[in-house]
C-alpha cells in the first residue's frame, strides 16, 4: 500500500513508512498549530517556542512535520520529517549550504573523538539547541569582524580570533581533564593584544532543560578544590541536580585554562524568559572565587550584537527562527486576512489581493479623518500576517479620496513603527544601500509604494520637518536638525504626475502632514491604555493594551519610561495590542535615539540623525 502522506510504497504489515517515518494509517496533515502537533508535558515557555518552530516549519521552510516513536507514535510540530531532511539536508541550519558545510566537516570529527552527538537530534529537532549551536559557530567563523564581535559579546580584550569550534572539548587524555565526556557545546579561542591566550567555552540552551543528573567523581573534587576558580568547599553545593550540568562546564574551563591557554571563561547562553537557567546560573556563580569567569548572555542580546556586525543578515535569520514570537500573536487578530496554501517558495513574498472592505463608504469619506485612516488597520494586520497577505491596492488609485488613504500609512510606518527621526533620511539611506528587505516594514513598503518611493523622498526632503521637529516635541526629546538634502533629489513636475503623487500641486497637496499625528495624540474618550505583565523581575516582557489607535504610540513612550529598570543590555520588549487593529509589534526603546521602535535595529537606525 502507499503511505497517506508521501506516497511512498509501505511494506505490507509495516507500523511506519520507512520513508517519511508517518504511520501506515497516517491522519490527514495538520496545520501548523493544530494541538495534536503539541506536546502535552511542555512547560510554558517551552510550549511557545515549540509552536513557533511549527510555524517557521510549515511558514518559511514549507516542511512537514515528523514523528516520535517510543511507546506511542505522535506527530510533533517542532520535527523535521525525515523525507523533508533527505530532500534538503540544511532545512535545520537556516536553508543555509555555509553551515550545513561545517556541520558536515565537524560531525565526524566529533564522533571520531568519541563525543557525544546525537546526528538525528541536530538535523531534524529543530527545538534542540544543538542545531542554534552549530550555526551560530558557522556564521561567527564566517564573520570578517569576529573579533571585534567576540570582544563586545563577550567583554574580553579579543585581537584576533584563533579558531571557533561546535561541540569541543580539549584533545587531551581524558584523566587529565575531568575523566568524563564533558565539552561545550561551543568554544571561542582567541589571541588578546598583549599575545596572551584565551578560551571561552559556551553552553547554550533554547528551551531544554539543564540536565537534571547528579554525577560526582573522586576527579570532580579534586579539580574544584586544585584549579583555585572556586570558593572552599564549593562541591557540596554545586553537586545538586541544578547546578550540576553548569559546574562540569566549569570545571572543564578552569582545567583548559590550565593546560592550553593562559585564561578561560564559561559562557552561559540561554532565552531571557528562562528564569530556571538564570537561577541556576546565579547559584554557580555564587560558588566562584572569581565571579567574573562566568558570563551570563542571552539569546536577544547575542542578536543585538550581531545585528551590528558583518553576519547582520544572519542575525536577522536567527531572530526570526528562534526568537521572534509575533506569529503567534499574528493568529489572534489576522482572521480577517485570506491565507494563502501556496508552496514554500511563494511565502517569502507579498501577495496582493483585491481588496473589498477596506475603503470607507461614501458618508464616511465624509468626515476627514476616514480619508486619511482607512487603509491604516489593513496595512498593521498585514505586517502581522504569516502568509503576507495585503488587502491593500497595489498602485495608487484615481479617486481622489482613495489617493489619500493609500498615502497615509507610508507615513506611520516610517515613523511609528520604524520610528525614524527624519523619514527623509531613513528613506534615503535605505534607497541607497540597495534596498534590503531583510525588516518586514521595509518589504512591505518596497512591495506597495515601491515605484513611487522617488516621489515620497522629495516629498520629505523638500520641507516638511514637522516629522522630524512635532514628533520629537510631543514625546519630550530633543530635535536632531537633519541634514541638507541629498544631491540628486529626483526634481518632479506636476505636469509629470496626478494627484496620486504627493510632491507636487502645493507644498503638502495630500495634506499627509497634517493628518499623520493620531498615535501621538491623547486619547480623551473611554478606557486608558495600560502596560501589562511587566514585573520588576524575570522576563523583561509586556504588552501595552490600547483601546485606540489614537495615542497608542505616546502611551508606549510614556509608560514605557516608567518600566522597572533592568540590568541587562537589551531592555524591555513590549507587544503593543490596539482594539480593532490588533497586534503593532514588539516594540524596543533604542538607547541612541531614545524612541520605542519595531523589528530590526539596523533598520530603525536608518533614519537616526
Amino acid at each position: 500500500m502507499d503511505c497517506t502522506r508521501c506516497k511512498a510504497t509501505v511494506e505490507s504489515g509495516s507500523r511506519f513508512c520507512g520513508f517519511c517515518g508517518a504511520p501506515a494509517a497516517v491522519e490527514a496533515r495538520l496545520n501548523w498549530d493544530d494541538p495534536k502537533l503539541a506536546v502535552a508535558s511542555d512547560p510554558p515557555l517551552r510550549r511557545t517556542y515549540r509552536l513557533l518552530q511549527s510555524w517557521y516549519r510549515e511558514h518559511v521552510l514549507g516542511a512537514d512535520y515528523g514523528y516520535t516513536h517510543g511507546k506511542t507514535t505522535r506527530p510533533v510540530g517542532s520535527l523535521l520529517a525525515p523525507d523533508a531532511v533527505a530532500s534538503d539536508r540544511a532545512l535545520n541550519f537556516f536553508d543555509d549550504r555555509s553551515i550545513l558545510d561545517y556541520v558536515d566537516h565537524r560531525v565526524p570529527e566529533v564522533q571520531a573523538a568519541s563525543g557525544t552527538l546525537e546526528e538525528h537530534r541536530l538535523r531534524h529537532n529543530m527545538l534542540s539547541s544543538m542545531p542554534m549551536a552549530f550555526s551560530f559557530v558557522a556564521a561567527l567563523r564566517q564573520a570578517e569582524d569576529r573579533a571585534r564581535i567576540v570582544s563586545q559579546l563577550f567583554g574580553v580584550d579579543c585581537a584576533e580570533v584563533i579558531e571557533v569550534f561546535a561541540e569541543w572539548t580539549p584533545n587531551r587524555p581524558s584523566a587529565e581533564l575531568l575523566n568524563d565526556r564533558t565539552a561545550f557545546d561551543a568554544t571561542i579561542l582567541y589571541r588578546s593584544s598583549t599575545g596572551t591566550t584565551g578560551l571561552i567555552g559556551i553552553e547554550t540552551k533554547y528551551t531544554e532543560p539543564l540536565s537534571q543528573r547528579k554525577y560526582l567523581k573522586d576527579r570532580y573534587v579534586q579539580v574544584t578544590n586544585d584549579c583555585g576558580w572556586f570558593r572552599p568547599s564549593a562541591e557540596t553545593a554545586l553537586v545538586a541536580s541544578k547546578t550540576n550540568q553548569l559546574w562540569r562546564n566549569a570545571m572543564l574551563a578552569a582545567v583548559s585554562e590550565r593546560l592550553i591557554v593562559d585564561e578561560a571563561r564559561l559562557a552561559i547562553i540561554g532565552l531571557d524568559q528562562d528564569a530556571s537557567l538564570w537561577k541556576s546560573a546565579d547559584a554557580l556563580t555564587a560558588q566562584m572565587a572569581k565571579p567574573e569567569r562566568i558570563l551570563s548572555r542571552t539569546w536577544e542580546s547575542v542578536v543585538e550584537s550581531l545585528s551590528s556586525s558583518s553576519i547582520a543578515s544572519f542575525a536577522a535569520l536567527f531572530n526570526e527562527r528562534y526568537l521572534d514570537t509575533s506569529p503567534l500573536y499574528r493568529r489572534q487578530v489576522s482572521s480577517r486576512l485570506r491565507r494563502s496554501t501556496a508552496a514554500a517558495e511563494e511565502q517569502r513574498r507579498w501577495r496582493f489581493v483585491g481588496p473589498t472592505e477596506c475603503w470607507a463608504s461614501s458618508s464616511e469619506r465624509d468626515e476627514v479623518v476616514d480619508r486619511w485612516a482607512v487603509l491604516i488597520p489593513a496595512v498593521w494586520q498585514a505586517l502581522s500576517d504569516p502568509a503576507r497577505t495585503l488587502a491593500i491596492p497595489a498602485a495608487p488609485p484615481n479617486d481622489f479620496d482613495r489617493t489619500l488613504g493609500w498615502w497615509s500609512p507610508l507615513i506611520d510606518l516610517m515613523v511609528y513603527s520604524l520610528a525614524w527621526q527624519s523619514p527623509a533620511q531613513g528613506l534615503t539611506r535605505w534607497m541607497g544601500t540597495g534596498r534590503p528587505l531583510a525588516d518586514a516594514r521595509l518589504s512591505l513598503i518596497e512591495a506597495v509604494w515601491g515605484r513611487h518611493l522617488d516621489a515620497v523622498s522629495h516629498f520629505l526632503w523638500l520641507g516638511h520637518e514637522e516629522y522630524e521637529s512635532q514628533a520629537a516635541s510631543l514625546l519630550g526629546l530633543a530635535h536632531q536638525q537633519r541634514p541638507d538634502p541629498p544631491p540628486g533629489l529626483p526634481q518632479l513636475t506636476e505636469a509629470s504626475t496626478s494627484v496620486r503623487n504627493p510632491a507636487t500641486g502645493g507644498s503638502d497637496p495630500l495634506h499627509l502632514t497634517m493628518h499623520c499625528w493620531a498615535p501621538l495624540e491623547r486619547s480623551v474618550a473611554g478606557p486608558a491604555a495600560m502596560i501589562l505583565g511587566a514585573l520588576s523581575s524575570g522576563p523583561n516582557r509586556a504588552v501595552l493594551h490600547c483601546p485606540d489607535y489614537h495615542g497608542w504610540y505616546r502611551e508606549l513612550h510614556e509608560q514605557g519610561a516608567e518600566l522597572p529598570a533592568r540590568g541587562d543590555t537589551h531592555g524591555w520588549r513590549v507587544d503593543v495590542m490596539v482594539d480593532g487593529i490588533g497586534y503593532l509589534g514588539t516594540y524596543r526603546r533604542s538607547l541612541a535615539t531614545g524612541r520605542w521602535f519595531a523589528g530590526d535595529y539596523e533598520a530603525h537606525l536608518l533614519g537616526a540623525v
